[in-house]
């Protein structure tokens, strides 16, 4: 199975928000997010974090590809290419920032009412390698601005400042389940924007691997970013999804998830739906990090701990991260296979161990991957996630 839009109904809300250290929000059975009243008040404060809260909100309201229509009825709404980007955008219009319009080159909000156009100077998109999106304005007061959202890992390498990253309001929003975006920002000055643009330009204009000559070009300027908060954002499940998840299990049949949560996100996700459960022996395979086992040594102790359980009679489920299968996919049999070995990738970013769809056999497969798919069919559960 699939995860979301399949478990999940692919419907998101806004449920909680990290803004300079202080948390905004909780998760409860209602509908939309219960921290505005506190929002509302913290960003109508002439204090420091007030400041932070509304580079926050312009940021959700800034940096997107939403567009917005009216209907008949005068109310805006809103067009999105992902049901999250729609859900932060619909939800920061309710603490007074609501975006308005946008043309080619220009984007309008209206802040508390008075309307706001920003001129449109980049948009860096956002793509499944990329794990972010940016833009870069030019502010009502003629300030040009980088604005950037994505994923926790690829903001953290981009921070100026590491040491303050919101880990720990990312860790706690992650066992709760909810999907998160970390934002951030900094200006832009003249001499760094005119030789980047001229960059950009003809990037956007190259005949060639286009999509790979942009994303060069958006990873120069998108460095040394002041982290500015984190969103949440819950996915909501399917009606009756646990009780199918139980009686599947129940009849014997094994369950697979594929998931671009990150682990900690992936494994509440596995409990809320009842695809893991408390008297599981649980497994997780990631990559070495700083572990000076070897892969071989990983998977041996996987194994050893997964036939343990199987012998005493007990459900055995695997996670399994993206980093992990890479090393497991790029291994050979002969070499170390150390933590941080990763695959080479082809044009198109697929690893080259599966990219010729007609040439490998089983026999052929390093004996890692073949430990590792061993390992798996004895499971009951397995979950791969980001």
């Amino acid at each position: 199975s699939d995860k979301t839009g399949t478990l999940t109904q692919n419907v998101m809300e806004l449920k909680r928000v990290s803004i300079d250290g202080r948390i905004y929000g909780h998760v409860d059975e209602g509908t939309g997010f219960n921290g505005s009243a506190e929002i509302l008040e913290s960003r109508r404060s002439t204090s420091p974090h007030g400041a932070q809260v509304n580079a926050f909100l312009e940021i959700l309201s800034v940096s997107h590809t939403v567009v917005a229509t009216q209907g008949q009825d005068g109310r805006l709404r809103y067009e999105a290419e992902s049901p999250d980007e729609g859900a932060l955008v619909e939800a920061v219009a309710k603490l007074g920032w609501t975006f308005v319009g946008r043309t080619g080159h220009s984007i309008t909000v209206e802040k508390d009412g008075s309307a706001l156009t920003y001129k449109l100077l980049a948009l860096n998109a956002f793509t499944s390698a990329r794990k972010r999106q940016s833009v870069v304005v030019e502010s009502p007061t003629g300030q040009r601005l980088l604005l950037v959202k994505g994923a926790d890992d690829v903001m953290l390498e981009r921070a100026s400042q590491a040491a303050s990253f919101p880990q720990d309001d990312l860790a706690a929003f992650a066992r709760e389940g909810l999907r998160t975006l970390v934002l951030g920002r900094r200006p832009i000055e003249d001499a760094e924007f005119s030789a980047w643009h001229a960059e950009y330009e003809r990037a956007q204009t190259t005949m060639q691997d286009r999509e790979a000559a942009l994303a060069s070009v958006a990873e120069r300027i998108e460095q040394q970013l002041d982290i500015v908060g984190v969103t949440a954002i819950e996915d909501k499940l399917q009606v009756g999804v646990q009780e199918t998840i139980v009686r599947i299990r129940e009849a014997g049949i094994k369950f697979w998830v594929l998931t671009g949560d990150k682990l900690e996100t992936a494994r509440n996700i596995g409990f809320s739906t009842k695809v893991l459960s408390d008297d599981m022996e649980i497994m997780v395979v990631d990559s070495g990090g700083d572990d000076e086992q070897t892969l071989v040594e990983r998977l041996n102790s996987v194994e050893t701990r997964c036939q343990g359980a199987l012998d005493r009679g007990d459900v055995v489920a695997m996670i399994v991260t993206g980093l992990a299968l890479e090393e497991i996919t790029s291994a050979r049999d002969g070499e170390s296979a150390v933590e941080g070995s990763k695959p080479k990738l082809d044009h198109q970013g697929t690893t080259k161990e599966f990219a010729n769809k007609t040439g490998r056999k089983r026999e052929a497969m390093s004996s890692s991957l073949r430990q590792f798919l061993d390992i798996a069919k004895r499971c009951s559960v397995v979950i791969a996630c980001r």
